[in-house]
């Protein structure tokens, strides 16, 4: 009894609607659940996400991509919360990549989520040389098939670029 209250408890924490808003891209959850001032950090990237631009650009492509944070271990339930995540999505899948692991922090405070960092993990330096391998091998065949377009151009369109990407796995023989 004990158990299921604390489990009831945790998944009400604003860290974990966090990541369930994110994953089910409720935007309207996520306005409200996030401070006025809050930042999302990465410490392999130099930019940052606003409120606005997480709310706006970072949930389309999400959502475009169909991206989920796949919680794989909390690390830490003290303030910040840490969580070991898989970061899934269909860039990763059509292109036959294994989902990279973070270590997601967020920070709280109340009902707020101030503010969140992705982190690398062991597996980073690994995952980044199978994505350029892998990312080449799109971009020759994108290339052959398509020579007006590349990688850079059609990823500003989601709809075509998750497309391409889907054709692309389809040609290496998957369904």
């Amino acid at each position: 009894m004990i158990s299921c209250f604390c489990a009831a408890a945790q998944s009400k924490h604003p860290a974990n609607r966090f990541i369930q808003f994110l994953n089910n891209y409720q935007r309207d959850s996520l306005a409200n659940l996030l401070d006025d001032d809050f930042l999302m950090t990465r410490t392999y990237a130099k930019y940052t996400n606003d409120k606005q631009s997480f709310l706006g650009k970072y949930i389309d492509k999400s959502k475009a991509g169909q991206a989920k944070f796949i919680v794989l271990k909390e690390i830490s339930i003290k303030e910040p919360r840490q969580y070991l995540v898989a970061d899934e999505s269909n860039f990763f899948k059509y292109l036959g990549l294994k989902s990279p692991n973070w270590k997601l922090t967020i920070s709280t405070k109340g009902d707020k989520v101030l503010f969140t960092s992705i982190d690398t993990t062991t597996n980073y330096r690994k995952y980044l040389l199978e994505l350029k391998v892998k990312d080449g091998e799109f971009n020759a065949w994108l290339t052959q098939k398509y020579p007006k377009e590349t990688s850079n151009t059609i990823s500003k369109n989601d709809t075509l670029f998750n497309s391409r990407l889907k054709e692309y796995w389809i040609s290496k023989g998957n369904k």
